[in-house]
């Protein structure tokens, strides 16, 4: 085999593998490493199959709504975040009923007042307003 070939087969083999890819389904990132190493200490964390990728950063091939699902009912409270860092609510969004229609309102014309209980509650009004008046 010539040397330059065996030169280049080697320079290949060098470079090969340095930068590595896999399958992670979601991770979690803190920025207190004593707290990623208690998730890892904790038997939910087996279950989950997390690993550390960094100090900050573990990852699983699980969905992230398991994990947190799991990781709260191991007692920790973690959050879910977007792809630029704000909090998101993964909860199924609530189902809503239409309204019922309701029944159209016939409304009803007042009964008709007579002339002369017009007249009454007109005189009960002013002879209230005398009273209030000469009581100030």
């Amino acid at each position: 085999m010539p040397q330059s070939l065996t030169y280049m087969i080697d320079d290949v083999a060098r470079r090969h593998g340095r930068l590595r890819g896999g399958a992670a389904g979601s991770f979690l990132r803190c920025d207190d490493p004593v707290l990623i190493t208690e998730v890892l200490a904790n038997p939910a964390s087996a279950r989950l199959e997390l690993r550390r990728i960094a100090p900050t950063v573990l990852v699983s091939p699980l969905p992230l709504i398991e994990v947190l699902d799991e990781l709260r009912s191991a007692g920790f409270a973690p959050a879910a975040e977007s792809a630029d860092g704000s909090v998101l609510d993964l909860r199924p969004p609530g189902r809503r009923i239409p309204a019922k229609a309701r029944p159209a309102r016939r409304g009803q014309a007042p009964a008709a007042v007579a002339d002369e209980q017009l007249e009454v509650l007109i005189g009960q009004l002013r002879a209230e307003t005398r009273r209030r008046r000469e009581a100030h």
